[in-house]
């Protein structure tokens, strides 16, 4: 069984590791000491003892007194917090703070654990210019060198409220952990045949076309991939698959050619404001991190791209006016933006503020940027949508129940029970609960992440990669890949060629697995 609290050595080292960010500043000061708050008490420590914990070497009483009530595991976790570099450069730290928008949400919410006494306000100009300056020392930015060069003579961590936070996230875990059990108590296996028969690949060899669009309302470009069968078959259903932040169009790759293989026309645009490419500028200070228009953009460039397709050749071969959309992340809420829900700033007003309030829930940092946007409302939807996949998208601020009511075409909603970064209590089982159509389906993988449908670093094509652990990968992102491409054809399949398919039950839930996955399948609310 899995254990919620086992995600606190983790979630401690995110707060210390991104803590240095808020509690920097210019090395003309130092702070002296660290006051830990636990259960009306508070544990005063030296900054010069911490930095000994740090290094390994022998610390004094008060800080002994705190480690006896941590594990080892925890011990070690914090331990590298402290010395862990940030990995983002001093120019992408300037571009971040000069942005506003998310790094704002994220200071305040912070800021709720970790703070100076006495206190500094968080919209201080000198906080952000404290942060820019210790980005340039020699050390680099990290927690400890953060602290030492604070001008503020205490520095105050409340464990009160972190443990609070921990507390929400293992109810949230929890209560994720009911749902998987509910669903396999009433499960059934699919059939190994129809299973295997949906992912394989097809009879078709595959031909790919490039394009470098250019949308001249927007002076934005939409570069472009179509993946086709070989052949002259003609009327081939669509699919527009929407990356998510960080990745690109050939992240889906895999997806395109399966797809292409049994008999479909997929586009793979690059949302180049939060592709990869712009992912690895903003780190590297040459951009700032996307903004509310991201929220706009994406939808746009989904809609941008059905326009030009009926332009080219290949429009002969294809079903222009009819597709599907597939997004994942960020793309998952392009998706169901483009399938009918529109976009809902004062949703996101409601939900986000107060922005300190704590949201056990990483996209909202994303989603709460709406609140940005100047009018009340977007609708982005397109009428050439006519079926909807979201892979752990954003919806719950950002579009909220009513926006999502009014998504009527068939949707698959694909989550992973273990996702921190786009939890699925509320953006896979509640979005899916709160969709308008009554041809849906709820794809839970057991134990995946936000990282399940993306292909294994060593597969993906060249380009920017970002090293994660273990824990955020989950059991098999190739058992992952094999599972979604093959949910996915069965839910085109019966959508576009009314073949109905038991990968997508009409009732109750059927369970399609790997030895290393198990994904349950359902059309009912768990």
């Amino acid at each position: 069984m899995f254990k919620p609290q086992s995600w606190f050595p983790t979630l401690l080292s995110t707060v210390l590791g991104f803590g240095a960010a808020v509690l920097t500043a210019a090395p003309s000061s130092a702070a002296e000491r660290i006051t830990v708050r636990w259960s009306g008490t508070d544990v005063t420590i030296a900054v010069d003892d911490l930095a000994n914990f740090a290094q390994g070497r022998p610390v004094g009483a008060d800080l002994r007194a705190v480690l006896a009530l941590l594990s080892p595991e925890v011990q070690q976790s914090i331990r590298s917090a402290l010395i862990a570099p940030v990995p983002i450069s001093p120019n992408a730290i300037q571009q971040i703070v000069n942005r506003g928008d998310t790094f704002s949400i994220f200071l305040t919410r912070v800021g709720n654990v970790i703070r100076a006494e006495p206190p500094v306000s968080l919209t201080d100009p000198a906080i952000a210019t404290a942060i820019t300056t210790a980005a340039q020392s020699p050390q680099g930015l990290s927690f400890l060198s953060a602290i030492q060069t604070f001008p503020s003579e205490t520095i105050l961590f409340d464990l009160n409220v972190f443990l609070s936070y921990i507390q929400q996230l293992n109810e949230q875990l929890l209560a994720t952990e009911g749902v998987v059990n509910r669903l396999q108590q009433r499960s059934q296996p699919a059939d190994p045949a129809l299973q295997q028969r949906y992912q394989a690949p097809g009879p078709n060899s595959v031909q790919v076309q490039s394009f470098n669009w250019q949308d001249p309302q927007r002076n934005r470009p939409v570069p472009t991939d179509l993946y086709l069968p070989s052949g002259t078959s003609r009327n081939l259903p669509l699919v527009v698959v929407s990356h998510g932040l960080g990745e690109t169009r050939q992240t889906f790759a895999y997806l395109a050619r399966h797809l292409a293989s049994h008999g479909y026309a997929v586009a793979l645009p690059e949302h180049v404001t939060t592709s990869a490419r712009s992912f690895e500028n903003v780190l590297v200070g040459i951009s700032s991190p996307p903004g509310p228009q991201a929220l706009i953009d994406i939808p746009t460039d989904i809609r941008f791209v059905l326009d030009q397709l009926a332009t080219t050749p290949a429009a002969a071969r294809v079903q222009t006016q009819k597709a599907a959309v597939v997004g994942h992340s960020y793309g998952g809420y392009g998706a169901l933006a483009v399938a009918g829900a529109p976009l809902s700033p004062v949703n996101a007003r409601q939900q986000c503020e107060p922005l300190d309030r704590f949201r056990n829930n990483l996209s909202t940092l994303l989603q709460c940027i709406a609140i940005n946007l100047p009018q009340p409302s977007y609708t982005l939807t397109d009428p050439r949508i006519v079926a909807a996949v979201a892979a752990d998208g954003l919806a719950s601020d950002v579009f909220g129940a009513a926006g999502l009511s009014q998504v009527t075409v068939p949707t698959l909603i694909w989550g992973g029970s273990r996702d921190v970064v786009t939890p699925p209590q509320p953006e896979a089982i509640a979005a899916f609960q709160q969709l308008g159509t009554r041809q849906k389906w709820l794809a839970l993988a057991v134990k995946g992440t936000h990282f399940t449908v993306l292909p294994p670093n060593n597969q993906q094509p060249q380009g920017f990669q970002i090293p994660l652990p273990p824990e955020l990968i989950g059991p098999s992102q190739a058992a992952g890949n094999l599972l979604f491409q093959g949910l996915t054809l069965a839910f085109l399949d019966q959508t576009f060629r009314g073949q109905p398919a038991t990968l997508l039950p009409s009732t109750g839930t059927t369970t399609i697995a790997t030895p290393e996955l198990t994904v349950l399948v359902t059309p009912q609310s768990p």
